[in-house]
């Protein structure tokens, strides 16, 4: 898996923070993904996963989810914000969607003849994603108007409209996208390729609980060696904590030392306690999905539940 995700040259580098450095923005996406394709899935669900990135290293990103899927067998679904024209050309279907309405649904490839037999010619040398996001918002329906009548009264006019006004125009032109799609046919075919074979619910082989807790165990001691400078902060924690009771009870004679101190005592130690176990099983069982995904598919089970 790390060489299918481009990372086997990073396998033994910290994912990193903002104190440590670690992988890069490119990197984190990638390793993001690997963890979601721990468990073997066939259908990803990603929001965005170019966001934040360089438009080379998304381009990269979504080749490898392209690779992904024609490879490894999955249906991969994402949204995706502002693609170029070249991440664009790797889409295999496309749905588009104003206000909850769908107004395209079908492939990537051609969605700007669609909406051309519309009435909406995509520019040529136009990336069709921008001129999608174009004509999907209100914003739109001023762009048009001053690029129908390039005059400076026309574009005045346009510029003094009503937020009321332009809310209308939307709105018819949304009705004319909801007619033209359900006169095209689009939906229909995309209910009739739908598969209607029941689930399987039967359960699976599961390894013993102990086994997971001896897995996650393992796992945890990796994590607090590989991260000393949290075991540090731990250590000083508790000699901070043994420090403030010395100074608080250091001259209460013993013959003093009542019920009620001790309860204090008690309570206060008790409190640390909880403390620092709520925050170690928290640690503990967020590792436990992709961790025990890995060894259930050495072992051919699902370790889960």
């Amino acid at each position: 898996m790390l060489n299918e995700l481009g990372l086997a040259h990073v396998a033994t580098t910290k994912i990193g923070n903002n104190l440590i450095r670690g992988l890069s923005g490119g990197e984190r996406k990638r390793t993001s993904i690997g963890v979601e394709l721990i468990t073997n899935p066939s259908m990803v669900f990603l929001d965005e996963p170019t966001t934040g990135l360089d438009s080379k290293t998304a381009e990269n990103v979504v080749s490898l989810l392209v690779k992904l899927a024609q490879k490894g067998g999955r249906t991969v679904v994402s949204t995706i914000h502002q693609p170029s024209s070249q991440i664009f050309g790797l889409f295999d279907e496309l749905i588009l969607l104003v206000r909850g309405n769908i107004i395209y649904q079908g492939k990537s490839n051609m969605a700007v003849n669609y909406f051309s037999s519309i009435g909406y010619e995509c520019p040529k040398l136009t990336n069709p994603a921008d001129y999608f996001m174009k004509i999907m918002n209100e914003s739109g329906v001023l762009l048009d108007i001053m690029e129908q009548d390039q005059s400076k009264n026309a574009s005045k006019n346009a510029l003094q409209m009503t937020e009321q006004q332009i809310e209308e125009k939307f709105v018819q032109r949304l009705e004319h996208y909801n007619k033209a799609y359900s006169q095209s046919g689009m939906k229909e075919k995309a209910l009739s390729g739908l598969h209607t074979e029941k689930v399987s619910t039967k359960d699976h082989s599961k390894v013993s609980w102990l086994k997971q807790f001896w897995y996650i165990f393992i796992r945890k001691c990796q994590d607090e060696i590989r991260n000393p400078m949290e075991v540090k902060m731990k250590f000083v924690q508790t000699l901070f904590f043994a420090a403030v009771m010395m100074i608080v009870f250091n001259k209460v004679l013993s013959r003093h030392l009542g019920f009620s101190h001790c309860k204090l005592i008690f309570s206060s130690a008790l409190e640390d306690l909880e403390y620092k176990i709520e925050m170690e099983c928290s640690s503990f069982f967020q590792s436990c999905p992709s961790w025990l995904a890995v060894k259930g598919q050495s072992e051919h089970v699902i370790p889960l539940g």
